[in-house]
């Protein structure tokens, strides 16, 4: 895969305040940017073919918080976690700066919320394969190899949807979208949402437990 795009991304200078999917949102320069990376929006978009009025909705490793957000426009009850106590800051900003209610926790993966179930969760996942170099943003892009973070997400999932709950995870085939594939064992897993750009295609999968 060319990481040297997302790098390149990555250095791209920008200002802290951008515009997505219709929201103004602060974006600190430990966060991933959702205009420039469009992992992200994608995985909103997706998301609003499988949300109603009055679900619970989890996003988890939320950055910005724009998924979170364009799941509180629809009326969701929506909740988000990140390990980067600036991505959390930045969630509740956006929140306030928008209008909208989203429950945003400092912590790992589902640890916040683990006595919640939720109809949809969603994440963003670190999909490139390598040793990050401890940076925030290097860390939102890349996993070990074997994608630990993804694959403790998987484990966990089960317990943190209802019945009949669905997960979409977006990926890039940039990164190590076979790899992320071969996480799914257990789940029944459908194509979500494809876009493509000039450099790549992005992929949400949509995942529900095997019965």
């Amino acid at each position: 895969m060319e990481q040297w795009r997302y790098r390149r991304r990555l250095e791209a200078k920008r200002t802290d305040a951008v515009s997505v999917l219709g929201m103004d949102l602060f974006v600190p320069d430990t966060v991933l940017d959702p205009a420039a990376f469009k992992t992200g929006p994608c995985l909103a978009r997706a998301l609003a073919a499988h949300v109603s009025p009055g679900d619970a909705v989890l996003d988890v490793g939320t950055g910005s918080g724009v998924v979170a957000l364009y799941a509180a426009q629809r009326g969701a009850r929506a909740c988000a976690t990140d390990l980067n106590p600036a991505a959390v800051r930045a969630t509740r900003v956006n929140a306030m700066l928008n209008g909208l209610e989203v429950d945003a926790r400092e912590g790992d993966l589902f640890a916040p919320f683990a006595e919640r179930r939720f109809a949809v969760v969603t994440f963003n996942p670190p999909f490139f394969q390598g040793d990050a170099d401890g940076h925030p943003l290097d860390l939102a892009l890349k996993d070990r190899p074997g994608l630990p973070t993804l694959r403790r997400f998987v484990a966990a999932l089960p317990s943190m949807l209802e019945p009949d709950g669905i997960a979409l995870v977006v990926g890039s085939t940039n990164g190590a979208m076979d790899a992320m594939r071969a996480c799914y064992e257990g789940f029944d897993v459908t194509l979500a949402r494809a876009e493509e750009r000039w450099s790549e295609r992005l992929l949400v999968d949509a995942l529900r437990v095997r019965s």
